[in-house]
């Protein structure tokens, strides 16, 4: 949590994975955040997350921060 809100100050692109934490609640404040779910995959663990969605994400907020 620490290092999103970190990274979203600073202006930088943020990947955040969601397992059973409310996003709602701790979701930093930024335009350049991209949220994977572990709903999206089935489960509220994160480790229902593919390596690929996560490597998904990171290449999005690559992008957002080009």
């Amino acid at each position: 949590e620490a290092l999103a809100n970190d990274g979203a100050f600073a202006g930088r692109p943020v990947v955040i994975l969601y397992g059973p934490t409310r996003p709602d609640k701790f979701q930093p404040m930024t335009e350049k955040l991209v949220t994977v779910h572990a709903t999206d995959f089935g489960g509220r663990e994160m480790r229902m997350i593919p390596v690929e969605a996560v490597l998904k994400a990171l290449d999005a907020a690559a992008r957002l921060g080009a």
